[in-house]
């Protein structure tokens, strides 16, 4: 459903919003190891979290990535939205320009009520609660 990137991104985020509970940071090296991401790729990734102001990064010894915000105010269409974009929710399943619900395709009307499905989950749905579900263990049995 996702990109390889953005399992990774939300993967990264989940482990960094259990660390952040205690107000520790992680870093790259860390965050590869309990995701199974090779570090250079996670890195671009993270890369992407910061610039778009999902996590917060501090370089240095003592350093790593953290939630400078509550975790329970970053949903998972933050993360999604900084990796992959809209598309998931917004683009044509036939990959058609000119689709919309004023132009629709044969199979616009049958995955809008998916579109918002998943539009209300990725925005339903918070770090934090993710975070006190999925432990850290599992994550790198769910990436492989």
């Amino acid at each position: 459903m996702f990109s390889k990137s953005c399992e990774y991104a939300i993967q990264s985020c989940i482990i960094i919003a259990q660390f952040s509970k205690d107000n520790n940071k992680i870093n790259l090296t860390d965050l590869s190891e309990f995701t199974g991401a090779p570090q250079a790729y996670l890195g671009k990734i993270m890369q992407k979290l910061v610039k778009e102001e999902v996590v917060c990064s501090v370089k240095g010894p003592g350093g790593g990535f953290f939630f400078k915000e509550n975790v329970a105010d970053i949903k998972l269409m933050n993360i999604v939205r900084a990796i992959d974009g809209d598309a998931l929710t917004t683009r044509c399943v036939l990959g058609l320009q000119n689709c919309s619900s004023k132009n629709p395709c044969a199979l616009h009307d049958k995955f809008e009520s998916i579109r918002n499905e998943i539009r209300s989950a990725l925005n339903s749905n918070d770090l934090q609660v993710i975070s006190e579900l999925v432990p850290i263990g599992q994550l790198k049995a769910i990436s492989q």
